[in-house]
């Protein structure tokens, strides 16, 4: 009983459980961006269903791929220590991608062109994307964005101006945090020859790109209330979020080479966890 009780724990942390719910419950803040109201139970359900196993499935990914570097740095995780064996890892990461791509069949075609799109996106970034640089970078951000999409594609709306928006809002402060977390890397980016801005520009560069990416997150938060897509809750709620935005970005500009990045990084995510919640309070009141 104790080696069945092991073997689910171990298999449990190879998904990741809260980053695979968080993104389940993106595709759901979706549909309520989209809808501006609460979605139909199918939809809700088998949005966060699919959310949930493409994203396990692409952590489990991650693990099979890590597992030299995991063996030195985290020798106790499940594949490292041999307690799940490498084929055995593999079978689940398809597994999982497969039973996502199937909760994804059933609420249409759009959806699951996307839910593919998503789960090839993961599989290459564990692959070969994270030493990429900058495209690795993208790679992270398109996939916390696009569930927001897949959510809206979910309730029969792929590209209403709203979600769209949200997607590049959230692509953009996601590159921007990205590039910054970079910088905080360097020195195991290095030994791993990853090829990011901060090591191949300087850190100085990297700092005015992540707020140059962090500023244009803002510029286009506005478009929903400037076209009268979201009211004035909306704004109320995002002026708050691109507060909290800028005062990294306008951080980096001024200090350089001197920033305490783990901060920085820090408090990008707090304005993108306050944006999310504009678009969540803008959708449900207008």
């Amino acid at each position: 009983m104790g080696d069945i009780t092991q073997r689910i724990r171990d298999h449990t942390s190879l998904l990741r459980p809260f980053n695979s719910f968080a993104i389940g419950i993106a595709v759901i803040v979706g549909e309520v961006v989209t809808l501006r109201g609460i979605p139909p139970p199918k939809e809700a359900t088998l949005g966060f269903l699919t959310g949930f196993f493409i994203s396990s499935s692409s952590m489990v990914f991650n693990d099979y791929f890590d597992v030299e570097a995991d063996s030195m740095n985290i020798p106790k995780r499940p594949l490292p220590s041999k307690r799940i064996s490498m084929k055995e890892a593999l079978v689940a990461a398809f597994l999982w991608g497969i039973i996502g791509v199937f909760c994804s069949i059933l609420l249409g075609p759009i959806n699951t062109l996307i839910a593919l799109l998503f789960w090839l996106i993961g599989v290459i970034y564990s692959w070969v994307g994270k030493a990429t640089g900058l495209l690795g970078n993208l790679m992270v951000s398109v996939s916390v964005a696009i569930p927001y999409v897949f959510g809206g594609a979910a309730v029969g709306r792929p590209s209403d101006y709203v979600i769209i928006t949200f997607f590049a809002v959230s692509l953009l402060a996601n590159m921007g945090r990205e590039v910054a977390k970079g910088i905080m890397d360097m020195k195991g980016d290095t030994i791993r020859s990853v090829k990011t801005v901060a090591l191949q520009y300087g850190v100085e560069a990297a700092s005015r790109l992540s707020a140059l990416f962090l500023f244009t997150s803002v510029v286009l938060s506005w478009l929903p209330y400037i076209y009268g897509w979201l009211g004035i809750y909306y704004l109320a709620f995002v002026a708050v979020a691109d507060v909290a935005i800028a005062y990294p970005a306008i951080k980096m500009i001024l200090r350089g080479n001197h920033i305490k990045i783990r901060r920085i990084k820090t408090e990008i995510l707090v304005g993108m966890f306050l944006g999310l919640i504009a678009f969540i309070v803008g959708g449900l009141t207008s």
